[in-house]
């Protein structure tokens, strides 16, 4: 077995080190000006589908059909991804209240017992969230752009977990200005798409601020996990609301950055959805 030792003179850099963690973000942010040499590609194979029975044990499992289970369990079947084109329904204030409950909510309260940075011991009461955090550090922050919801202003909103209310931060934009974030609303494409009949657009932004503090290097992955736990949350709620959703990898970083006027020395934007 090799030893810890060995080990740590493979590694040539700190854990810990911010600078490191902030040049290796920059790096991997899909900007706007450089989207043809980030695009996907258009050329490719899904993955072949190989099963060696005769190398392997198999324990066949059943096939699970929808009408044969619990009716709140149905949604897992029923969840959808829906283009942009789509996307056809109508949303109150309570419709977006529940949405938000249910998707990324507070879902109850645990007391964290925990070392502080000068090694005392401390406790704290943490507010629970409807989906998993690493460390219960939660790096997600949620933002929301607000468009022809029932009862709700337009406008850019923050999502304030512990006090579970939406802050306004700017009005209104205008639909060029919300299309200029993503490559299949912004490029000249064979099949335009449009984020005229989007009522929601979520912002998930990792916020390193206090999660690297712990977790150092694997802060990006953490946060990454994280938004991933709460994106699926977002599409099951929506379905349960009878709603359509677009989970987006392909945004600007730069240009959501820029529009959600976050410091990105600190905090990246990771992940979209779009709801309508």
């Amino acid at each position: 077995m090799k030893t810890l030792r060995e080990y740590k003179n493979k590694i040539h850099y700190s854990f810990f080190n911010s600078e490191l963690f902030q040049q290796m973000e920059q790096q991997s942010k899909i900007i706007h000006d450089l989207w043809e040499e980030q695009r996907p590609n258009h050329h490719y194979d899904f993955p072949a589908h190989q099963l060696q029975r005769e190398s392997a044990d198999i324990i066949e499992i059943p096939l699970l059909k929808k009408e044969n289970v619990e009716e709140n369990a149905r949604v897992f079947f029923e969840r959808r991804t829906h283009s942009l084109a789509e996307f056809d329904c109508q949303w109150s204030e309570d419709e977006l209240f529940k949405w938000m409950s249910l998707s990324f909510g507070v879902s109850g309260e645990k007391e964290i017992p925990y070392l502080n940075k000068n090694g005392e011991p401390a406790h704290k009461t943490l507010k629970l969230r409807t989906y998993p955090s690493g460390g219960s550090m939660l790096p997600i922050e949620i933002y929301l752009y607000l468009k022809d919801v029932e009862g709700i202003e337009e406008g850019l909103y923050k999502y304030h977990g512990d006090d579970h209310f939406i802050q306004r931060l700017k009005g209104k934009s205008s639909l060029e200005q919300l299309e200029e974030l993503s490559p299949i609303t912004n490029l000249d494409l064979e099949f335009p798409f449009s984020f005229k009949d989007t009522k929601i657009l979520t912002f998930m932004v990792a916020n390193y601020k206090w999660i690297f503090a712990k977790y150092g290097l694997l802060s990006k992955r953490l946060a990454t996990i994280e938004a991933g736990h709460i994106g699926q949350n977002i599409q099951l709620a929506a379905t349960i609301l009878q709603k359509k959703s677009l989970p987006m990898c392909g945004f600007y970083e730069d240009k959501a950055e820029e529009f959600l006027e976050i410091d990105n020395r600190e905090s990246s934007c990771i992940y979209m959805v779009a709801l309508g």
